[in-house]
């Protein structure tokens, strides 16, 4: 046995057709929202409507690939770590792809307007320019950001790790690491305005700029 053998068990019986171990998977969905918001993905109906998505496939909602090894994506979950930190990782995949897809949809050469007003075309990729920006404005930002608590801010976002758990190993008030990551996310908005300021020219950032980051993190996020 081992420590994730109840996990592996709760899911056994939500796919067997258990409604209360079901449940209790989909109660988890506040979990994942938190989650795909602090890894980047825009607050309320997006990152809902994407977990909402998820829970459902992995109960086979809807069919997928037919290359895909089953339609119940939760039968892909084998024990081999929490089932929260499995979900979690799986959310994200599953809403990257589906934002990678909705990038890479090729646009119809015409289109006709309904009410005659120009139909607006969004941006597909991303401004090289202004991602070099963006990453340069980061950097200088983490390098700003206090020791400590660039440190906390890692564990929270980048490791997952619990603020309880992080104020217990460093034996500190719960409300003393809250204020802390917190201060760091402030210091870090900061210094990358500060940052894009220094720039004659002001430019816009996109959010497919911020997600292409985030899909490929720039090393200086994980290293002192």
């Amino acid at each position: 046995m081992n420590g994730n053998d109840d996990d592996l068990a709760l899911v056994r019986r939500a796919l067997s057709g258990d409604e209360q171990a079901a449940t209790d998977i989909y109660k988890l969905g506040p979990q994942l929202v938190n989650y795909l918001i602090s890894k980047g993905a825009p607050r309320g109906s997006v990152s809902e409507d994407a977990v909402a998505d998820f829970l459902g496939d992995c109960f086979g909602a809807r069919e997928r690939s037919p290359r895909a090894s089953t339609n119940r994506i939760l039968e892909l979950y084998k024990g081999d770590g929490p089932l929260i930190a499995w979900l979690k990782k799986s959310c994200w995949n599953k809403y990257i792809d589906g934002v990678k897809g909705i990038k890479q949809m090729p646009l119809p050469e015409k289109e006709e307007n309904d009410g005659g007003a120009e139909a607006q075309t969004a941006a597909i990729s991303a401004d090289p320019e202004v991602k070099e920006r963006i990453l340069a404005a980061l950097e200088f930002a983490f390098s700003e950001v206090d020791p400590l608590q660039l440190i906390f801010l890692r564990l929270v976002y980048f490791e997952d790790v619990n603020q309880k758990e992080v104020a217990a190993v460093f034996n500190y008030d719960d409300t003393t690491v809250s204020r802390q990551v917190s201060e760091g996310i402030k210091t870090l908005r900061k210094k990358f305005n500060a940052f894009q300021k220094r720039y004659p020219d002001p430019f816009q950032i996109e959010w497919s700029d911020l997600l292409e980051i985030c899909q490929s993190p720039p090393s200086f996020i994980y290293e002192n």
